[in-house]
């Protein structure tokens, strides 16, 4: 909020009038979570006036449908975990990597090249602007730093042999700034991206950490903290990889879907080794096609099988679509 409507008063607010502005935010967050619920027709909470006057909203669709669906999902993302400890402490060895090392060459270029098409810097320097926004941070001993936007671009120019144009764009893709009204979003962009309750937005400091503000001589500085160009670099890591990133691009989502398939694959794969693995099962190791002269003939292409199994004692032929999904926030 401080980024989009700037202050200008000289007062520090106390502890209690923090105490009451976090309590007013948890409010509209949870209007605006119950706004949505009815909005998008998920909910139709009854609403009345209470004995003590204040207005009161039936929280069954919360209680009952909710709270027990992010339960399955934490269980579920817990027993993810557990599964993949294993994986967590593969050791690296160079002499067995070498085909997987050029590989990773070949997509880190894949994805410097899609994000600098749509974003004007690839996806290595974004990492690399993060990594030194902290650094200047600790080198500071300080959690949160400010400096003059002009001031920080030329210290990545000159000290850390970063690219000029890449730096003032990658900060402008990471900064929040001042808008007309806290709740409309900037030009070319919905109106939901600012909207404090809506996990993903665009505008919010775990998407961009840089807060732009300007002095009274009208020169701009920037805020940021490291913890915060950490989270940030990490959360853009999450959303890419799980196709979550909007506002990306051609590109970035080409790429994004690129990678959804093959996360697909070889999830179908884990699918139909776990069925050939029981005796009962006879499993068609590839995806079976429904077409004209297909292995599954049709009028008319209407795409494939992901597995097609044959439960023996049954005589039951199985048609299984997989789908490696995320829960939603």
């Amino acid at each position: 909020y401080l980024a989009a409507q700037p202050i200008s008063g000289s007062l520090s607010p106390s502890l209690d009038e923090i105490d009451r502005l976090l309590a007013l935010m948890h409010e509209i967050v949870n209007y605006g979570f119950l706004s949505d619920a009815v909005h998008f027709k998920m909910d139709d909470p009854e609403v009345g006036k209470l004995p003590s006057g204040r207005i009161g909203i039936s929280r069954d669709f919360f209680e009952e449908k909710l709270k027990p669906y992010a339960e399955s999902n934490t269980k579920a993302e817990i027993d993810d975990y557990i599964s993949n400890f294993e994986d967590r402490f593969d050791t690296y060895s160079p002499e067995e990597k070498k085909d997987d090392d050029l590989e990773i060459i070949k997509s880190v270029e894949e994805l410097d090249e899609a994000f600098f098409k749509d974003w004007g810097i690839s996806y290595s320097n974004l990492y690399i602007l993060f990594y030194h926004a902290a650094v200047i941070c600790m080198q500071a001993e300080k959690s949160v730093i400010t400096m003059a936007e002009d001031e920080l671009i030329e210290k990545l120019v000159t000290d850390f042999n970063f690219p000029r144009e890449q730096a003032i764009v990658g900060i402008n893709r990471l900064v929040l700034s001042s808008r007309d009204s806290y709740l409309t979003a900037p030009e070319s962009y919905s109106n939901s991206e600012v909207f404090p309750w809506k996990y993903n937005r665009e505008f919010s400091l775990t998407r961009r950490f840089f807060v732009r503000h300007v002095d009274s001589d009208k020169k701009n500085f920037l805020s940021w903290g490291f913890r915060s160009a950490i989270a940030t670099q990490k959360q853009l890591q999450y959303l890419f990889h799980n196709g979550k990133l909007n506002n990306g691009g051609v590109e970035i989502n080409r790429l994004i879907g690129s990678l959804l398939r093959e996360k697909g694959n070889v999830y179908r794969n884990v699918v139909k080794d776990w069925l050939s693995s029981h005796a009962d099962f006879i499993v068609i190791d590839y995806e079976v096609n429904i077409a004209p002269g297909g292995p599954l003939n049709a009028d008319k292409p209407y795409g494939d099988v992901d597995i097609l199994a044959f439960h023996k004692p049954s005589s039951t032929v199985f048609s299984i679509e997989c789908k490696n999904t995320n829960k939603a926030k």
